[in-house]
């Protein structure tokens, strides 16, 4: 049973006397505007403050400000909360803002941007800055698709609920789509062993069908590297690192590579390499991998020049290496114990409401592959926002968990719809009286 408050309802709708408008290029110029606007409202009160946006973006270090200055604990711990409304347009920068709100809404008439971080008014370019400017905007790329991955994970939790009754319907009429992504969750789960409580492939069925073709290739990017990563993590750990004694046992990835290393240390005079070697292992088996891999399906065509597999190479290194990340770990537990009731069932679940630690850490071990899985792609999700440009429509949005509500054409019901109606009295029924009673 649900308890459900009329604040859960005023915590997640509009309100015009407690605004501030985001109208203009996001900047330090605007922070400083609403600066004092943002105090004065937290001191007057705890309630969501409304942010109207129509902004083509700017500076997203200026949008992390505004952020922290609405969210952030006030002297007495207290964090504040945000509706945020796009009433004409959300660019960039602004895009993000209102999809990292604690309620978010699109206005059916609106356009939503996203598109990868950019560096404005670089001077003097040269190979070397260019490199490490290209780093940078990775990093930040990375960075900004795990903090929006943490926004929307519980959106889409809600929009798994909602279309789950869906899923037999779409998967029959899809089963191409359908058998295109229950490979990818067969690749994966060969990495894992584990459970897997939540059916991933029929809701990214469900979200190929629900948002415009535009947009699909968000979600078939996303599986797509979901994908690649459990094939390649589950070949190199399925591959011996070195020959084992015997005389028939099959020879290691890494035989060759650490002899040579080996060689190139005594020849470079380099006193103790052990340490060097055995940090570097598990990268250099994955390149390995990964350089074969991509070798032999570029060889089936065309051969691929060296300087372009290199660079397939690096890429998807750089993006099995962020799906490993230990943050996602974390991330992942965390969302894991908050929707219990998705990740959790029977047994698991009684014993994660019980007292016993020991039956604690059992069952969120075993949930952890399911869990692992959709927290994975909704971060490569993430990632395909800030890859390129996309024009997001509103339902798109709500579909992909970036907004909340799209008022009159929700395609999921809104949670602020949802808490509304538990707060309705329930209906009487009344039978017709009989004639001879009037």
């Amino acid at each position: 049973m649900v308890d459900v408050h009329q604040s859960d309802v005023e915590d997640r709708t509009a309100n015009w006397n407690r605004c501030i408008y985001v109208d203009q290029t996001i900047d330090e110029e605007l922070v400083r505007i609403l600066t004092p606007q943002i105090l004065r409202l937290r001191s007057e009160s705890s309630q969501p403050i409304t942010i109207a946006i129509n902004s083509a973006g700017g500076s997203i270090s200026a949008m992390e400000t505004l952020v922290g200055l609405l969210t952030g604990p006030d002297q007495d711990g207290i964090e504040g909360k945000t509706v945020a409304v796009v009433t004409e347009r959300a660019y960039s920068a602004a895009a993000v803002l209102l999809a990292s709100s604690s309620y978010s809404v699109a206005l059916p008439h609106t356009d939503i941007l996203f598109h990868d971080v950019r560096y404005g008014g670089m001077e003097d370019v040269t190979p070397a800055s260019a490199k490490v400017a290209v780093s940078q905007l990775q990093e930040i790329n990375e960075t900004f698709s795990l903090q929006l991955a943490d926004q929307i994970f519980s959106r889409l939790v809600w929009n798994y609920i909602h279309f789950i009754g869906d899923f037999e319907g779409i998967v029959a009429q899809n089963d191409k789509v359908h058998s295109q992504f229950a490979k990818t969750i067969a690749a994966c789960k060969a990495v894992y062993d584990g459970e897997n409580g939540v059916d991933l492939a029929s809701f990214a069925t469900c979200l190929w069908v629900n948002v415009s073709r535009e947009n699909e290739c968000l979600v078939l990017n996303a599986m797509r590297h979901l994908h690649n990563w459990g094939i390649m993590t589950n070949l190199a750990k399925s591959f011996p690192d070195y020959r084992q004694k015997g005389r028939h046992s099959r020879p290691g990835l890494l035989d060759g590579p650490k002899k040579l290393f080996e060689t190139i240390s005594r020849a470079t005079k380099i006193a103790d390499s052990s340490d060097v070697w055995s940090a570097s292992e598990a990268d250099m088996k994955l390149v390995i991998s990964l350089l074969v891999a991509n070798a032999t399906r570029a060889n089936v065509g065309r051969p691929m020049p060296m300087a372009k597999l290199l660079d397939v190479v690096s890429d998807d290194f750089k993006m099995i290496r962020s799906i490993d990340d230990p943050r996602h770990l974390r991330s992942t537990i965390g969302f894991l114990t908050k929707h219990k009731e998705i990740f959790f069932s029977g047994d698991a679940l009684r014993a994660l409401n019980g007292k016993d630690e020991e039956a604690k850490r059992h069952a969120l071990a075993r949930a952890l592959p399911s869990g692992k899985m959709f927290w994975q792609f909704c971060v490569l999700l993430c990632r395909e926002l800030f890859n390129g440009e996309h024009k997001i429509t509103p339902t798109d949005a709500q579909v992909l968990g970036l907004i909340d509500e799209v008022p009159g054409e929700n395609v999921v019901e809104s949670l602020r719809d949802w808490l509304k109606s538990k707060l309705q009295p329930p209906q009487v029924k009344r039978g017709r009286r009989k004639v001879n009673e009037a």
